[in-house]
């Protein structure tokens, strides 16, 4: 049973906010240590689908809504990247699917806590891409397995595919209403 997104041209484009990118600076993920594990890999690339010049994307949106992160001068470093068509995306759009990915990939920590085993699941999938409907399945930190923490609409990407990457400058953003 494959859940991989039916193509990389169902994967909008993504934004990256950040220094500027380089695939050869690229660090594939790494699951953190233990004693408590968090669901975020260190390494790999976040991306949030690209909602235009006016709002930027999700994870922009969630910055500016917390203030968190915000540069000071309130420019954002873009660039938008569009998915290689070989990618394979691994799409979390509700519970099951998070199940299905951690199936045979987990971590469990000190306390009990399970998580996805990032290292193993980029052997077989080259993103995660975590809907909206999917972040409100997943983040409750009661379930065994859960994405806490992964606030918005992202994508995790587990290694470079990427056909094209446009840095688009230093832009500033305004907040849905």
């Amino acid at each position: 049973m494959s859940r991989l997104s039916a193509s990389a041209l169902d994967v909008p484009l993504q934004l990256f906010v950040g220094d500027v990118l380089d695939a050869a600076r690229f660090q594939p993920p790494k699951n953190p240590p233990s004693p408590i594990y968090v669901p975020k890999p260190r390494g790999g690339l976040w991306t949030s689908t690209w909602l235009g010049n006016q709002y930027g994307s999700a994870w922009v949106q969630w910055c500016l809504g917390e203030d968190f992160c915000v540069p000071d001068d309130g420019m954002w470093n873009c660039t938008v990247l569009r998915p290689a068509l070989d990618a394979r995306v691994f799409v979390v759009d509700c519970r099951a699917d998070l199940e299905f990915l951690v199936e045979d990939s987990t971590i469990t920590d000190s306390i009990g806590g399970v998580y996805p085993d990032f290292e193993k699941i980029a052997t077989r999938y080259d993103a995660i891409r975590l809907t909206k409907k999917g972040m409100r399945a997943t983040r409750s930190p009661l379930l065994d397995s859960n994405l806490w923490g992964w606030d918005v609409e992202s994508t995790l990407w587990l290694a470079w595919k990427f056909s094209e990457m446009v840095p688009i400058g230093h832009r500033t953003f305004s907040t849905i209403p």
